[in-house]
């Protein structure tokens, strides 16, 4: 079919890579317009793209709008805006100099306008950056064009419909060969950026990069690769000296952490990560750390820090919005975030006018362009607001927005939301229809956990086959080396001398018989451990397992139980599932611990400061049920340690590994030994050692701290004392020595 009637072409005024371009007057809406005709080669690829609508919903004061699209005599048209104005190519070829003032302003233009573009879901790449493509309007301002060339990553595919030589990355023209969200294609493309990013000194987006593949690995939950990449990433951020990439790495570690529910290291990450960003002037990377301390806090209910962080949020975004008036439309996600938050807090100080201000505030914020998780904690901060009011249909009803958004989305945040659903109908006196809700709760976490476990098995399986094929590895290079060795020494001993030649082809063949040997006792005690382990791991893992799946099929099968009993089943499904987490991640320490894998932040700290830390933290575990008599004529003893993996030894040792209402006197003494080289511990009557609470668990920690201990040089045994009581004693090496 021709060019619809309303569209008057007035004529042609340029053409680009990807088409020919037309001034056009549309007669309905009254305005001048451009008709692209997009090639041949992709034009194909645009009839079936459904990403064309997000381009039509975009709205920015340094963009045209994106009208319409449609297909004429057998080529597909763009309709965008007709900018009145000059390209940035206009005014170079004619040699035209601009105030370097100016140019400062047109630059914050274009990268918020990039900014927005990215922030999209999913976010939109102008693929075709280039002075011929940035128009200059008699306001002068800038306007971005060339809009059906652009690349939309979503959830599974990437494209790019154009680019143009001289202005594309190298990576970016390779992009037409690979699908960018495939995590293989994503780890290719990063390798290939280093080399470029070295020679123009352009760590921050190699680093942003980085996060993305990360972030990859904590959604797939590839936890253990997450973190591995995390410290590796940090490393190289310190070589780099960029610190982007140091505050990057940190937020990645404590996405990882969290994921598996280990909420102290992801927060001392974030911590370490916000202490960063006085030394980086980035908007943008700021407010991203303090949404993930404000969204930890809320988790933890730590309502002091959140009513900190939010305040220090609001701040940060003020004063840029302030000083770049033009840039509050790009940044109403992290403002509507930021009210959503007070609300919450203010919902748990039961302060509900406030709450209820903040939300009216948030709600101007809230477009159908909102990031998608922020419209669930609007419609989520609602419902609690209406449940905390008494207003229970009104919670209902936003929950159940909530609910419909996340089905298909967040498998672990659409089973909070029906918890939350189901709480809310007990408080409104609605049991019997919070019933099957629970059922369906509870059989989904199990399905959660489960499949976590198995996620986490695999992955341990994994590196342990990888770890034996780099032996094998290792092996073989030796047996390379030795034949090189023996090439080498025969042609010096022929250019010498016979005898000399034999002397050394002897020495070299007994050397070569030990160096094997020595590798085959390696490789036998490596396959050993890893069996050990594998084996632990998963007879330890059935048994919560089994709590959990049990207890769940009696809820299940037992629809007229009582509410006492229910909430007594699900407690105990509840520690069940904190146990087998808890195993999961002592597991994977051991397993990081034998494999020589396990990554250490090291620093001095004094000793006796340690064991008062450590013996604080078991009395705060064990209440009143363990008295801890400390003894140390040591005024203070620097030692150089990972304090936080020392301190969980400790606390280890002086606290019931598990539940005990049993009073327990221990007596805990600190001393150097004669040589003055090393540190003494001794714990006298330690639960951890008594028979009378030895299982696997138990096992597996006597084993992670005497891994841990041998790491740093030290030593870990246990003995009996005078009255038969279990003693703990370890050694510690002194980077000090006192006199």
């Amino acid at each position: 079919m021709p060019i619809p009637h309303t569209y008057r072409v007035i004529g042609k005024i340029g053409a680009g890579n990807s088409g020919e371009i037309y001034k056009a007057y549309q007669i309905n809406l009254g305005k001048y317009v451009v008709l692209k005709k997009i090639k041949t080669e992709i034009k194909d690829f645009l009839n079936n793209r459904a990403e064309v609508d997000v381009l039509k919903n975009l709205r920015h004061s340094c963009l045209p709008q994106v009208l319409d699209f449609f297909e004429a005599d057998g080529d597909v048209y763009t309709v965008m805006d007709f900018i009145p104005g000059n390209s940035f190519k206009d005014y170079l070829d004619s040699g035209t100099v601009f105030e370097e003032k100016s140019v400062i302003i047109w630059a914050k233009q274009i990268a918020a306008t990039l900014g927005y573009l990215h922030s999209q879901k999913p976010p939109i790449i102008h693929s075709d950056l280039k002075p011929g493509n940035i128009m200059l309007t008699p306001e002068g301002n800038i306007c971005l064009i060339d809009f059906n060339i652009s690349a939309t990553l979503d959830g599974d595919t990437a494209w790019v419909t154009g680019y143009t030589n001289g202005y594309a990355a190298p990576e970016q023209i390779e992009a037409l060969h690979y699908n960018q969200n495939e995590l293989d294609s994503v780890i290719q493309k990063i390798e290939k950026m280093e080399p470029f990013v070295r020679e123009g000194n352009l760590w921050d987006y190699y680093f942003d990069a980085q996060r993305c593949q990360i972030d990859l690995y904590s959604y797939r939950e590839q936890i253990e690769f997450a973190i591995n990449k995390s410290l590796e990433m940090y490393q190289k951020a310190q070589e780099a000296n960029n610190v982007r990439g140091l505050i990057g790495a940190k937020q990645c570690l404590a996405n990882a952490y969290m994921g598996t529910g280990r909420w102290e290291e992801g927060k001392k990450a974030l911590e370490e990560a916000h202490m960063l960003l006085p030394k980086l002037d980035n908007v943008i990377v700021h407010n991203s750390v303090l949404c993930q301390l404000v969204s930890l806090s809320k988790a933890k209910d730590d309502f002091e820090n959140l009513k900190k962080y939010l305040d220090e949020q609001k701040s940060i975004l003020e004063d840029y919005i302030r000083k770049n008036p033009t840039m509050e439309e790009a940044f109403q996600d992290p403002l509507i975030f930021n009210e959503l938050y007070y609300a919450y807090y203010y919902l748990e100080m039961n302060q509900s006018h406030p709450a209820f201000e903040h939300l009216q505030k948030g709600a101007k914020y809230l477009t159908p362009h909102t990031y998608f998780m922020y419209r669930v904690l609007y419609y989520d901060a609602y419902a609690l607001y209406y449940r905390r009011c008494k207003e229970y249909d009104k919670a209902l009803s936003q929950l159940d927005s909530t609910i419909v958004l996340l089905q298909e989305a967040f498998s672990s945040d659409y089973v909070n939301q029906l918890s939350a659903k189901a709480d809310i109908l007990v408080e409104a006196g609605r049991s019997q229809e919070a019933l099957p809700i629970y059922e369906k709760v509870l059989q989904m976490k199990d399905s959660l956990v489960t499949e976590l476990s198995d996620k986490q098995m695999k992955l341990i399986q994994s590196n342990y086959h990888i770890n034996k094929i780099a032996l094998e590895e290792e092996q073989l290079k030796n047996k390379i080396q030795l034949i090189v060795l023996i090439v080498i020494g025969t042609t010096l001993i022929v250019l010498v001398f016979f005898m000399l030649r034999i002397f050394r082809v002897r020495k070299a063949l007994k050397i070569a018989e030990s160096e094997t040997r020595k590798a085959t006792r390696i490789a036998e005690k490596a396959n050993e451990t890893k069996n050990h382990f594998l084996a632990n791991m998963s007879y330890n893992i059935r048994i919560p397992l089994n709590g959990v799946v049990g207890f769940s099929q009696l809820i299940a099968s037992e629809p007229n139980m009582d509410e006492d009993t229910r909430k007594e089943f699900s407690a105990i499904i509840q520690k069940n599932t904190e146990e087998l987490m808890q195993l999961v991640n002592d597991v994977l320490d051991l397993s990081r611990l034998e494999a020589n894998m396990m990554k250490f932040q090291i620093q001095e700290y004094d000793a006796v400061a340690l064991c008062n830390d450590a013996i604080y933290m078991a009395r705060m575990r064990n209440e009143e049920t363990i008295e801890i008599y400390f003894d140390t004529h040591i005024e203070t003893q620097p030692i150089t340690t990972d304090t936080g993996r020392l301190i969980q030894a400790l606390v280890s040792t002086l606290t019931y590994p598990q539940k005990n209402t049993a009073h327990r006197e221990i007596t805990f003494t600190l001393t150097r030994d004669d040589s003055g080289k090393q540190i003494c511990f001794r714990i006298s009557n330690s639960p951890l050692a008594d028979p009378e609470f030895n299982s696997q668990e138990v096992s597996i920690r006597h084993d992670i701290n005497r891994l841990l201990l041998q790491h740093f040089g030290g030593s870990y045994n246990i003995t009996a004392d005078e009255q038969e009581r279990p003693v703990i004693n370890f050694t510690y090496p002194l980077d000090i020595i006192s006199e």
